[in-house]
């Protein structure tokens, strides 16, 4: 599993002793919706990236771990920009 989505879902499952039967791995939330609305199964997307869909119903999820983290990064020679600096100031 590639994604963050699919590795904190992955992670919080096994937290939690479950072990889903993952029949289909798709590579975008467009094509995991298209998947749920041809009634393939059930879909997991980050609630960041859940589409308005009137095909689908989109339930979010309760439980430890079921957090994603996100990271800012920039060049090391462009850390000291005052741009960069403040942006970083903000998003803390």
């Amino acid at each position: 599993p590639g994604s963050i989505t699919r590795r904190t879902f992955d992670d919080a499952c096994q937290a939690g002793g479950v072990q889903p039967r993952v029949l289909l791995e798709l590579d975008s939330r467009e094509a995991v919706t298209e998947a749920v609305a041809a009634q393939l199964g059930v879909g997991v997307v980050s609630s960041m990236e859940v589409s308005p869909d009137p095909r689908v119903q989109a339930i979010a999820l309760q439980g430890d771990g079921l957090v994603n983290r996100h990271l800012l990064g920039c060049l090391e020679r462009r850390r000291s920009l005052r741009l960069i600096q403040a942006f970083f100031e903000l998003a803390a």
